[in-house]
């Protein structure tokens, strides 16, 4: 899972991607990257490891085009490899293609051993497979629209993608849908970025002017803004919206498939406070993306809300820290004096790996509460995902093979519950068909051998 963001049409293009990345930096935080294209069709690059702020300088350079990258690797090392991050480029003569890259290619490795013919690896990622992909059929067909479109014929997996040449921007979206990625036409500009968030904050918009990228699309757009509609050949029977998206991934304030994320995952709080029966004194949020869940939770239940614990704020997201660092590092401060002697209902939005929970439940313990009730907004995760998130194994998923008794022994939590699958479609509100629930039920939309690609994805580190 990553973030990417475009503009064509500005006069400082570049300065407005790195804007666009800051807004979703929640989407990536190993690296970031950006690229854009002079007025004299020079190209310039970017990339640097950390945080946008202090990844990507202020650029002054006039910019009619950019597109830029914040990287949550699924593929590829947790170390520092520069070749790492995106935009990832070709250069070809005098031509130059850029990509920016949302997904995970789960057939990578068989794409990459027909293209070893033709090319020169330096990186283990689907990106790079997926660049020198479409390198090649642009090359074959010479023309950018149908070489994108046979190439993305070839690929299985998730993608949401921005490629730029010196004269045009390139969006495209999987059929399935599994990814977001909104645009922005105004003043003359394209916008383009992984969340709606961003075009909303950054333009001062609303969403009504906010268009997603319908699944299987492909939109080119010139440096003068003549935008052209074509699609991938391949059409799937079904959707595949990533649920983990409404549940964790996306900022509360974005729009995914029509629906409002914030109102999702409030729905989840409230379903899943339904037939509450344990004693509860107050509802305890796991911030950030807890937190709207808990408001729901309590309303439904009736109990007061209490944000006890305090988020370490310039410490990112520990789900998508590279797994060295998960547990190394204190992520939130306690106001024991609000927990003293108290029974808490604690919710979180999921339950992965659980070595966060078992230590905060043993932390909340130690400070006082006399009962702990773990709540879960979302289903037990007892799947791989192959597809975008970073837990490609089931051996480090703590619910698999396990019943949820089972899980609360190992947190240690005196109770724990966790949201149905039924309810969890019900909260987002599409249809169930439309959804990828395959970290919760194991039914993948794409067929694949599971203990192949538990193999093929596994990292070191």
């Amino acid at each position: 899972m990553c973030g990417i963001a475009a503009c064509v049409g500005a006069d400082y293009s570049a300065h407005i991607v790195k804007h666009l990345l800051i807004q979703i930096q929640h989407r990536g935080q190993e690296g970031a990257g950006l690229a854009w294209i002079t007025p004299q069709g020079q190209h310039r690059l970017i990339r640097n490891f950390g945080y946008v702020v202090n990844a990507i300088p202020d650029v002054q350079e006039q910019a009619p085009m950019a597109i830029g990258h914040v990287r949550y690797s699924t593929t590829g090392t947790y170390t520092r490899k520069i070749e790492e991050l995106h935009p990832m480029y070709i250069e070809d003569g005098e031509n130059v293609l850029f990509l920016a890259f949302n997904g995970t290619i789960a057939n990578y490795k068989q794409l990459r051993k027909e293209l070893e013919q033709y090319y020169t690896f330096v990186t283990d990622t689907d990106t790079e497979v997926l660049l020198k992909l479409i390198h090649r059929e642009i090359k074959l067909r010479k023309d950018i629209i149908e070489g994108v479109r046979q190439a993305l014929t070839k690929v299985q997996g998730s993608y949401s993608l921005v490629l730029m040449t010196k004269n045009v921007l390139v969006l495209a979206r999987d059929p399935y849908g599994f990814k977001p990625l909104s645009i922005l036409k105004k003043d003359n500009i394209l916008l383009a970025c992984s969340e709606s968030c961003a075009l909303t904050t950054l333009m001062a918009e609303t969403t009504d002017n906010i268009m997603e990228v319908e699944p299987g699309q492909i939109i080119l757009c010139t440096k003068d803004l003549e935008i052209f509609y074509n699609n991938v050949d391949r059409e799937p029977e079904r959707r595949a919206f990533c649920a983990f998206e409404y549940v964790y991934f996306a900022r509360p304030d974005t729009i995914f498939n029509g629906v409002v994320i914030y109102d999702a995952r409030r729905r989840m709080g409230e379903l899943l406070g339904e037939d509450e029966n344990e004693t509860i004194d107050i509802v305890v949020p796991i911030p950030e993306t807890g937190r709207v869940a808990a408001y729901g939770y309590a309303y439904r239940t009736g109990k007061p809300i209490e944000d006890i614990l305090v988020k370490v704020r310039y410490l990112g997201r520990s789900f998508i820290m590279p797994k060295e660092l998960r547990s190394q590092i204190a992520r939130f401060g306690i106001v024991s004096t609000r927990l003293r002697g108290k029974s808490i209902a604690l919710v979180d939005d999921s339950l992965v790996r659980g070595t966060t929970m078992r230590n905060l439940v043993n932390t909340l313990r130690r400070l006082g509460a006399c009962k702990i009730h773990v709540r879960i907004a979302s289903p037990p995760i007892r799947y791989p995902c192959f597809m975008g998130i970073d837990f490609p194994t089931r051996q480090e998923l703590v619910a698999h093979g396990r019943d949820v008794e089972e899980v609360r022994k190992i947190i240690e939590a005196d109770t724990l519950r966790y949201l149905s699958v039924e309810n969890l479609v019900k909260a987002i509100g599409l249809p169930e068909k439309d959804l990828c629930l395959a970290c919760f039920t194991g039914q993948y939309p794409i067929p694949l051998d599971v203990s192949e690609k538990e193999r093929e994805f596994y990292r070191e580190g």
